[in-house]
């Protein structure tokens, strides 16, 4: 299990895990079997940072709810909440991980030093930057004295633990600032991503051979219209629909759409698995799990936040777009026969990547003829590919 590494933290992932199991009435022992930590870890991990809603009233009688007490220790699922006046204990996935990174990372920041040897770095370092030596010429000329290294001596002037100020840094002054801060994923679901987080995806045996990567393209701030692409890895294949607006029921309109069109049978061989980001637009994507029948025919996944890597071949792709369709150019203009000119040919270059074979020969030999001229992809001769702006003005394009 996971406690013997004492030094084990708990991931988003696991918090999502507990957060379902509690509000679906699991056992602490059936959680802690899911996410492989101890039966005592998580009821530290419920206490510790689950959220106490009404804990500071002005009642003085105000009393604990006798349910956070024991196992689930939480009020979750209680059916009298919303009216109930007793504090009480709430355990959500988002908080509870905010709120454990905060501490991990407060309690390895600051320094380490001693207050003597602060004031005796102090001493020696800020007389010498106020005067406009450079932290380099001072750790250089002083290193047999100072019991900390460079990088910490920049540090220290960094957090403003010595007299001398960054401002004393002509370099520093220069810089822009730079904003660190990343906007929090709104709004949170634990419910869409139960399951379906990147670490489920590594661990789904069909992804290893065989998955779908969706992503969306804009054109200008102010244009409606945007491309869902979809990008087959294994074959280097990419097409994409034309969408009026970057909106989740559109998404997930389009690619019902699309499996209504290729057929059941096809999409359940070539759809089994769709990997995409956390984009608002993707909220409803997992209903496409399920098809007309009932049956769940597709699993979708989701990336971790700020990792393009994740599905870096995709986003590579979009650059072949670039070429056609520059950065800051409206797709408002454009029609779903042009977005399949514009991938005919892309799908028509060699790629080094496929042993200079075309996606559209691998295409045609994975996912048949059929299917392409579903999509309404088709052969584009090597000579007559282009790829610039100008592709729009040839209408003879397509053969």
């Amino acid at each position: 299990m996971k406690e013997a590494t004492q030094f084990s933290h708990l991931t988003l992932r696991d918090r999502i895990q507990i957060q379902i199991g509690l509000e679906t009435s699991k056992t602490v022992a059936e959680i802690a079997d899911k996410i492989k930590f101890s039966r005592q870890r998580i009821y530290r991990e419920i206490i510790t940072n689950g959220l106490i809603k009404k804990k500071d009233s002005v009642n003085p009688l105000r009393r604990d709810c006798l349910s956070i007490s024991h196992y689930p220790f939480v009020c979750n699922t209680c059916p009298k909440k919303t009216r109930c006046t007793m504090k009480g204990r709430y355990y959500y996935a988002d908080h509870a991980h905010e709120l454990a990174s905060f501490r991990l990372r407060s309690s390895r920041s600051g320094s380490r030093l001693s207050n003597e040897q602060i004031a005796m770095i102090n001493a020696l370092v800020s007389p010498l930057l106020n005067v406009g030596q450079s932290i380099h010429h001072i750790y250089e000329d002083h290193k047999d004295k100072l019991p900390i290294c460079e990088r910490t001596l920049r540090n220290l002037v960094n957090h403003n633990e010595l007299d001398a100020k960054n401002l004393s840094l002509r370099r520093t002054v220069g810089r822009k600032k730079v904003n660190r801060t990343q906007a929090k994923l709104l709004p949170f679901d634990p419910y869409l991503l139960y399951n379906r987080m990147y670490d489920d995806f590594l661990e789904n045996e069909v992804a290893r051979t065989w998955y779908v990567e969706l992503d969306t393209v804009i054109g200008t701030i102010d244009s409606k219209k945007v491309l869902l692409t979809l990008y087959f890895p294994n074959i280097g294949f990419m097409f994409a629909r034309l969408l009026p607006a970057k909106e989740a029921n559109l998404v997930l309109a389009e690619l019902q759409s699309l499996r209504t069109l290729i057929g059941p049978k096809r999409w359940q061989k070539f759809f089994p698995v769709i990997l995409t980001d956390r984009g608002l637009e993707f909220n409803y994507l997992p209903q496409i799990e399920i098809n007309q029948a009932g049956l769940k025919t597709t699993e979708v996944y989701f990336t971790d936040p700020y990792r393009s890597n994740q599905k870096a071949r995709i986003e590579s792709n979009h650059r072949l777009i670039r070429y056609v369709i520059p950065k800051g150019t409206s797709f408002d203009h454009l029609t779903q026969n042009d977005i399949d000119i514009l991938f005919s040919n892309i799908n028509g270059l060699r790629r080094l990547s496929l042993n200079n074979a075309t996606p559209f020969e691998l295409a045609k030999k994975t996912l048949g003829q059929t299917f392409l001229s579903l999509i309404n992809i088709h052969y584009i001769p090597s000579k007559r590919i282009i790829l610039k702006p100008s592709l729009f003005n040839k209408k003879a394009t397509i053969v």
